[in-house]
C-alpha cells in the first residue's frame, strides 16, 4: 500500500489537526517533498510536534521518513511519464542515449529530494574521526564500494575495501572502536553484509549504510543510513541506476569531507597523482 493511501486509509482516531494535514498531503503531495517541517507548520498553522506525531501515527519514526515515503510514491506516480518508458525500439541511438541520460537525472533529482542533510553532516564528521574506513558491497554494490574506498584512500585515509563476503566477515571481526564500515547495498537485505554489519558493531565499529529505500534490515541496524531512488526501467533492471545514485552521494560526501580540510587533502591527492604517474614512466 502506498503512502497516499495510507494516509486515505487511516487506522488511528484522526483529530483535527490530522484532517488538515491528511488533506494537505493528499492535495500537495510534491510539495511536501521540497518542505521542511518548520515550512510545513507555517504553511497549514500546526505544531512541527503535531506533525511528528502524525508521522508516527502513520507509522514512521517521524517527518523525514514520511517526507521519503511521499517522495518514492512520486517517483512512481510519475513513472508512466518517465522517458524511459517510451523507448522506442526504433529509434536512433542519440533518442535513447538522451532518454537514459534523462533517467539517471531524474533518479539524482529524486535522491535530492529525500536527502536528509543532518545525516550527510553526521557521516562526514564520522570519516573525519574514524581510525580506520572499511567500505564493502556485494555484487554491483561491491564495485561502488571499491571504487569509493580508492578516492578516500587518495586523500589520505587509511581503508580497507572489499567484495568478498568471507573477507568482510574476518576484517569485520578484527575491527575495534574508532573504526567505520561502509557498507552499499542496493535491497539492504543482503545477508552477507548484514551479518558482516552485526559483527563489525558488536566489537564498538560505527556503520554507514547506503541503501535504496528506508525500510530495510540495513538501514534498521545501521548507525547511519542514507537512502536513495532508484527504479527499474523497461530495458534494464535497477543496478545501473543504484549505482549511478549510490556514486552520486559518494560524491556528495566525498567533497564534503573536503571541504572541512582542503589543503591537506589536495595535498595528498597531488602526491597520490605523482606516484601513479612516477610507475608509469
Amino acid at each position: 500500500m502506498n503512502i497516499i493511501d495510507r494516509i486515505k486509509l487511516q487506522e488511528f482516531r484522526v483529530s483535527k489537526s490530522d484532517l488538515i494535514l491528511m488533506n494537505y498531503i493528499n492535495e500537495n503531495p510534491s510539495e511536501c517533498v521540497d518542505k521542511s517541517i518548520s515550512e510545513l507548520a507555517s504553511i497549514v498553522s500546526i505544531g512541527e510536534a503535531t506533525i511528528t506525531r502524525f508521522s508516527r501515527k502513520l507509522g514512521f519514526s517521524g517527518y523525514q521518513e514520511l517526507k521519503r515515503n511521499i517522495a518514492k510514491y512520486m517517483f512512481k506516480e510519475n513513472e508512466v511519464n518517465r522517458i524511459n518508458s517510451k523507448v522506442d525500439l526504433r529509434e536512433s541511438v542519440h533518442e535513447t542515449a538522451e532518454k537514459i541520460f534523462s533517467d539517471n537525472m531524474k533518479a539524482i533529482e529524486e535522491s535530492i529530494k529525500i536527502l536528509d542533510e543532518e545525516k550527510i553532516l553526521k557521516i562526514r564528521e564520522m570519516i573525519l574521526n574514524a581510525n580506520k574506513i572499511f567500505f564493502f558491497g556485494v555484487g554491483d554494490s561491491g564495485i561502488v564500494a571499491t571504487q569509493t574506498g580508492y578516492k578516500f584512500m587518495r586523500i589520505g585515509f587509511d581503508i580497507a575495501s572489499s567484495t568478498d563476503a568471507h573477507t568482510m566477515v574476518m576484517l569485520a571481526s578484527l575491527m575495534k572502536r574508532g573504526d567505520l564500515v561502509f557498507i552499499f547495498s542496493h535491497s539492504g537485505e543482503t545477508s552477507e553484509v548484514v551479518k558482516v554489519c552485526n559483527i563489525a558493531q558488536n566489537n564498538k565499529a560505527k556503520v554507514i549504510s547506503i541503501t535504496e529505500n528506508t525500510n530495510n534490515t540495513l538501514e534498521k541496524i545501521s548507525d547511519v543510513n542514507i537512502a536513495y531512488v532508484s527504479k527499474e526501467t523497461v530495458f534494464e533492471t535497477s543496478t545501473v541506476l543504484s549505482k549511478f545514485t549510490q556514486l552520486f552521494l559518494v560524491e556528495l560526501i566525498y567533497a564534503e569531507v573536503i571541504k572541512e580540510n582542503y589543503d591537506e587533502f589536495i595535498q595528498n591527492k597531488e602526491k597520490t597523482t605523482k606516484a601513479l604517474k612516477y610507475i608509469r614512466e
